[in-house]
Parts: structure tokens; sequence; C-alpha cells
């Protein structure tokens, strides 16, 4: 729309020239008097100063379509400026984004996952477009707060994928509560870019691994189901904060505090990790009171207070925990 606004505009400029020049070698007018005319003809405002009343008739008739052309001039003029000043103070509004981006990640879906998923990319350091219905999604306002590029429109459509510059992400994340339109966003972007890297979001986790091998995908995950075994032992064991799954093997991650008896207090983070048969990971450490550091150091010795977030099989749970307070 633009270009054609401004290839109009200029045609309503070459027009303008080529008047003064009839004008000025026509009427006998000057450079300036014939300028005058030319814009007052073409804007239809003529005071009655200079007429065609007595010209000849080639130029009456040349005046009788510059006066119409004017007036697609002018509409020309005015498309242009409401583009340029309305149009995109619209698109802001509508959280569409022009720049074009490179190298980023495109979340399809502002939903309670789709917001949590956009925050910790973002706090990574990457860019992230997401793609929503404006008036579906509450989290609107805070996906803008935390610098996501946010463009509305149905995750579905090519053109809301070509928009979030799909074809240029590094990857996407197919997060909405529907499943059918989560597959249907994960293969519209497979299709404009065939390299990216796809997750998408399904509540059935053994139909998710069936789609993820059967069409290609990078992941497809069940979110209930990768949550449930933390609700479940979280139930029983509050140091439980999370849970993953590997190889179809839950695994635990586990916050300890050190009690005066520990019998990890005086070892290293090494001495600790070989005691449990090699099957718990320390993941951060801490003392009270402090910042804890991500993977730290085998040769750190542990001592009363400190906090320990660890990994373990499920099998280990209550052990771990008897070590940690004894």
């Amino acid at each position: 729309m633009r270009r054609a606004s401004k290839l109009l505009l200029t045609a309503a400029l070459a027009l303008l020239l080529v008047s003064v020049i009839v004008f000025h070698v026509a009427l006998d007018l000057s450079p300036l008097d014939a300028f005058y005319f030319a814009v007052t003809t073409m804007t239809t405002v003529g005071y009655g100063d200079i007429s065609l009343h007595d010209a000849p008739p080639g130029i009456k008739v040349y005046g009788t379509v510059l006066m119409l052309g004017g007036v697609v001039a002018t509409a020309a003029l005015v498309g242009l400026l409401a583009d340029y000043l309305v149009g995109e103070r619209i698109e802001k509004l509508l959280g569409k984004d022009t720049r074009p981006m490179k190298n980023h990640v495109v979340v399809c879906g502002l939903g309670r996952v789709g917001i949590r998923v956009a925050e910790h990319l973002r706090a990574s350091g990457y860019e992230v477009v997401a793609i929503e219905h404006v008036e579906a999604h509450p989290h609107l306002d805070e996906a803008k707060r935390i610098g996501c590029h946010v463009v509305a429109g149905d995750i579905r459509s090519e053109e809301a994928l070509r928009a979030a510059f799909i074809e240029q992400a590094r990857g996407v994340v197919a997060c909405s509560n529907d499943d059918l339109a989560n597959l249907d966003a994960a293969l519209t972007a497979r299709e404009l870019n065939p390299a990216i890297r796809v997750v998408m979001r399904m509540f059935d986790q053994k139909l998710a691994q069936k789609i993820s091998g059967a069409f290609d995908l990078s992941a497809a995950m069940s979110t209930s189901s990768i949550a449930a075994p933390a609700f479940a032992f979280a139930a029983l064991h509050p140091n439980v904060v999370g849970s993953f799954v590997v190889d179809g093997r839950t695994v635990l991650n586990v916050e300890l505090i050190l009690g005066p008896g520990s019998r990890f207090v005086g070892k290293t983070i090494r001495e600790v990790e070989r005691s449990v048969s090699g099957r718990l990971t320390v993941l951060a450490w801490g003392p009270d009171d402090q910042e804890r550091k991500l993977h730290p150091t085998g040769d750190t010795t542990l001592g009363e207070r400190d906090h320990l977030l660890v990994c373990i099989a499920p099998d280990m749970l209550d052990e771990v925990e008897d070590y940690a307070r004894a």
C-alpha cells in the first residue's frame, strides 16, 4: 500500500512539473505564475485571477485532465500521510513490529506456559516474538514489559508467522492450549523454515512422542506429564522443587539444607556425589543466606546450613534427605 501511494505521489509531482512548463509556454505566464496556476488547478481551488477561458481548446482539455489528476494526487497524498502518521501507530497498538529480526525465537501462544517460556528466553538474552490474538491473551502487557515483540494473529496462519519473521528465526515454541493449533503452527513454521528447531506442547505425552517422530519435529512435550511427578512427590516431600524426564525415567530436583549432624558436612561435593553411588548430582550450592552458585567445583567443602540443589532418582529421595538431616 505504501509503495502504491509513493508511486501516485511521484506521478503527481511529475504532472505538476509538466503543467508548470505547459502553462509557462502556452499562456505566456512567468514560472512563478505558472506554478501557482498549476497548483490551484490541481487542487481545484482556483481563485479566478487566472483562467483558461480564452485559452486554446487543447490547453482547456489539458486543464480538465489536470484537475481530474489533481483529485487523484490529493487522495494519494492524504493516503500516504495517513499511512505514516496513523498506520504505524495502529500497528504498535496491535503489537506488530516491522523491524526485521534474525536468530530469534517465536513463541506461539501467550498463555500461562507461553509467558513463562518467553520470560526464561528473555532472561537468557534471546530475542522473542510472541504470536497471540489481541483479545485472547491476558499477558500482553507482561510480554511487552520483558521486551518481547508481539504479533496479533492466529498462530496457525502463515501471515502471522511471516510477520514474526519465522524464516529468519532459530526456533519456534508452539505452546497454546490447543493441541491441533500447536501442531498446525509447528508444521507451518517447518514449511516456511525447514531448518528451524520446533518444540510443541501437547497434553497427551504418548501422542506427543508419536507426532514428534511422524512429523520430524525437534520435540513434542506434554507439560502436564512433565509436571505430574513434581506435584506427586512434592505432596510427600516439601524439598522437591521440580522434575524432568530422561529416557522415560523421572529425575527429581531436590533442595537440601544440611543439618548440624548431616553426613555431608565436612565433605567435598565430589565426595558427596560418590557416597551416593554416583546417583546424585549437585546442581547448585551456597552457604545459608547467600546466593547459590550453579555447578560448584567438586573440591568445595560443605558446612552446616549450606543449601544444595541436587538431582536424584525418586527411589533415592528418603535416603538423601536422611543424609542431609542426620
